[in-house]
């Protein structure tokens, strides 16, 4: 927020979670209201799921060895079993890992207390609040509980989800709310379940409906099939990232629409991969307000050293990318305030780089290269790299860069025929992306175009 708050640019909207609550970020919050941009307040959930999962992840070690062992003697191109495949005593000791974890989440829901959450999060005078959440599903996943091996039926889902409407209504009901647009947080795992959990929420009154993603876009295995009444066999294996995306996002739509219930607004949590927001796009019918966030942006940019590319719409290219770029005659653009910034400050010498790169023999650039001490950081030094703080100004430019990224292509997305250009864009993408993202590209288009 700091970044933002000196560079004159305005984002639409900000997050902020109320475990980040300090006196600091209530002052930012506060700026942020006086600004006139919306603001969300999170219920701070995910320290907790890391908790649990912390707490349990020992214990199913042994579980997990015979799970992926499983799942590698499928065969070719197979990674979900179907339930004839999953052995009896496989399934038991996975359902006793989830009743000690449940038993762990429901303590862990008595001792926390919701009128101080909420308190914290009136705090930050929000115009958008995401209720306090029940995380059991979360936390199942994070350990790679999955419903293929946990043979879960749909109302075990209902169950844990009618916790999280009741913490809902908690916060609808408090006059403190009245003037503030809240979110409930529901759990899912496939169309199935989102279905089932839509149609109760809408039901239920709730018509602004938040997810979070981030556990599901950490999943780095294939998906050959989803779940939409029987299991439904894809064209290929792809991401299951993009397949379980794709089918929630379905399953919810169709669940409010069977209700005959309008979804006003749904909110991503933890949504920041550009390739998936025309997904999003094309998923809810036009009267459904999106809208996400993400922490990728600050972990892009300071653990992976990647800008967000703005000839890519919002790709992942590594320092090293962008200096390869310029090195080859081409150029970065500047387009964003926070580069054009560090391009004011240290300068940018795109000719003496590229006369270092010809007498060292064009080598391909390198991290160390890129160090403020060397030529081609001196040359370049908006891509500049080093430890400590010698180029920090460059790493919080390219955290806001990346969130100004994100910011533009959400503005891309046009109000009219939403569903219609988010289909579209997901075949757009396939020419830019790498192999395994235009397979879960793919597979996000044809579960649209089965479910449509």
């Amino acid at each position: 927020m700091a970044s933002f708050e000196r560079s004159g640019y305005a984002p639409p909207a900000w997050l902020l979670s109320s475990h980040r609550l300090d006196r600091e970020t209530e002052r930012l919050a506060g700026w942020v209201r006086e600004e006139g941009a919306d603001l969300f307040a999170d219920n701070g959930t995910h320290p907790r799921i890391e908790a649990l999962e912390d707490r349990h992840r020992p214990g199913v070690v042994e579980l997990s060895r015979e799970i992926r062992a499983l799942r590698r003697g499928l065969g070719p191109g197979r990674r979900i079993p179907v339930a004839s495949e999953v052995p009896a005593s496989l399934t038991r000791r996975a359902r006793e890992a989830v009743g000690a974890l449940l038993d762990d989440v429901d303590r862990d829901h008595d001792m926390f207390s919701g009128e101080a959450l909420l308190a914290d999060q009136l705090r930050m005078g929000p115009t958008h609040l995401i209720a306090r959440e029940d995380y059991a599903v979360a936390t199942m996943l994070a350990l790679g509980l999955e419903r293929e091996i946990t043979r879960l039926d749909v109302d075990w889902f209902r169950r844990r989800n009618r916790i999280t409407l009741g913490f809902w209504r908690e916060v609808v009901d408090d006059p403190r709310t009245r003037d503030i647009d809240v979110f409930a947080t529901l759990s899912a795992v496939d169309y199935n379940t989102a279905l089932a959990v839509g149609r109760m929420a809408a039901q239920a009154g709730v018509r602004r409906v938040a997810l979070g993603f981030a556990g599901l876009n950490s999943d780095s295995t294939f998906a050959e099939r989803y779940m939409a009444g029987p299991g439904r066999v894809l064209p290929g294996a792809a991401p299951r990232r993009y397949v379980r995306m794709a089918e929630i996002l379905c399953g919810l739509r169709d669940g409010y629409r069977d209700a005959g219930v309008r979804l006003l607004a749904f909110h991503a949590l933890g949504c920041g991969a550009s390739s998936q927001f025309p997904l999003l796009a094309g998923a809810f019918d036009w009267w459904t307000h999106i809208s996400t966030d993400a922490t990728s942006p600050l972990h892009d940019s300071v653990r992976d050293r990647v800008y967000y590319d703005d000839t890519a719409w919002g790709d992942r290219l590594h320092i090293t990318g962008a200096a390869r770029r310029v090195l080859g005659g081409g150029e970065w653009s500047f387009s964003c305030p926070f580069c054009d910034y560090v391009r004011g400050r240290f300068g940018h010498d795109p000719e003496a780089a590229r006369s270092w790169w010809e007498d060292a023999g064009r080598p391909d650039p390198a991290v160390e290269d890129l160090d403020p001490e060397e030529p081609l950081g001196r040359h370049l030094p908006a891509f500049a790299t080093a430890r400590g703080s010698a180029t920090a100004v460059q790493t919080r430019a390219r955290t806001a860069h990346n969130h100004w990224m994100l910011d533009t292509l959400c503005a891309e997305v046009p109000s009219r025929d939403r569903a219609a250009w988010g289909r579209g864009h997901l075949d757009a993408l396939q020419a830019q992306r790498t192999r395994a993202t235009r397979l879960g590209l793919a597979a996000a288009a044809h579960i649209l175009d089965t479910l449509a």
